[in-house]
């Protein structure tokens, strides 16, 4: 300020130093705050890696599972030629007439364009392997088809509570709830008054004071009301999504071990019922031939038989293996050295 008055000296300067003492502990739920919100990022990108490793291993079986369908369809067109030179020599001799082949070669150049699809399916599915590894293209790795191990489809270690010890999105869940409850009681502690304390230096007229000063704001009004209606919202909200993810997964669960059951069932009744029957067929249809008796239609009837029942077989291992994948990612907690360092 200054006096207008004609004075010898017309400035008036106040100046002051204020602390501000949180009796509302006020500090210390901020830094829970913080840290509770810290943990909640963690834990998403803990969840998001572990979706990846799920990715990865999903697109792993799926390829190896392709493997083994080229694999049986380069036999299965091994078995045609063998069966095809037997029927062009009938045909030569007249046992056998010309459609009765050409059934065979029209069976071999459809199989053929099996393999050639199944191939190329092969190669895509490595392509797809190499980008989730953050391969290029053209890295030159070895790639070792397998298939994960099955755990078992029942028992009490798969029940809820393992969703609770070991499920990483359903703890992270829980992190934001914690996050946004510890938000809701910051802004509760921001509604009661701080002391404030500090020094004061006044000069007025050539006159230097100095004193100290005392306060505490009263929130008659406000109280801060709609931050905490805001936080307690938030709070609420964040509770009722970890209700909801929580009955998600346990029906996830359930789900997943019921198609594990089913999948082995069917694997377990093809290989046990339909193979040992296909193989019985085919034997008996080559010691036919080996007595003379070959008719090369059967035979490739007998063939394509054992063909479909194998591609089953896959097929159904697949299903299980990825259902075991969707169980292991359900109650299988990542582990990681970010992940054990971070539980020390």
């Amino acid at each position: 300020l200054r006096v207008l008055e004609s004075v010898s000296n017309p400035w008036v300067a106040i100046s002051g130093l204020k602390f501000t003492v949180p009796l509302s502990n006020r500090l210390a739920d901020e830094r829970l705050t913080a840290f509770a919100v810290a943990d909640a990022a963690w834990r998403a990108a803990l969840v998001s890696e572990w979706e990846l490793v799920t990715r990865l291993r999903d697109a792993w079986t799926v390829w190896s599972a392709a493997g083994q369908r080229v694999e049986l369809l380069e036999e299965y067109l091994d078995s045609v030629e063998q069966v095809l030179k037997i029927a062009r020599t009938q045909r030569d001799a007249q046992e056998i007439d010309v459609t009765q082949a050409r059934v065979l070669e029209l069976e071999k150049v459809s199989r053929a364009g099996d393999l050639v699809a199944a191939r190329m399916r092969l190669m895509q599915l490595e392509l797809d392997l190499k980008a989730l590894m953050g391969l290029t293209p053209d890295a030159e790795v070895v790639l070792v088809p397998s298939f994960p191990e099955v755990p078992a489809c029942e028992g009490e270690e798969l029940g809820e509570q393992a969703l609770v010890d070991g499920n990483l999105e359903l703890a992270l869940a829980q992190a934001k709830f914690l996050a946004a409850d510890r938000a809701m009681r910051l802004e509760a502690s921001r509604a009661f008054p701080d002391l404030e304390i500090g020094a004061l230096f006044e000069s007025e007229e050539g006159v230097e004071r100095l004193g100290a000063g005392v306060g505490v704001p009263l929130p008659l009004w406000n109280k801060n009301r709609r931050a905490i209606a805001e936080a307690c919202a938030m709070r609420r909200a964040a509770r009722a999504a970890y209700q909801a993810r929580y009955q998600d997964l346990v029906s996830r669960l359930a789900r997943t071990r019921a198609d594990c059951r089913a999948t082995q069932r069917h694997g377990a009744w093809l290989r046990e019922n339909v193979a040992p029957l296909a193989d019985r067929h085919l034997t008996d249809v080559r010691r036919l031939g080996e007595l003379g008796d070959m008719d090369v239609l059967i035979l490739k009837d007998a063939l394509s038989t054992v063909l479909d029942t194998k591609l089953q077989i896959i097929e159904a291992h697949l299903e299980l293996s990825l259902a075991a994948n969707r169980q292991r990612a359900l109650l299988d907690p990542l582990r990681t050295p970010a992940s054990e360092s971070r539980s020390k």
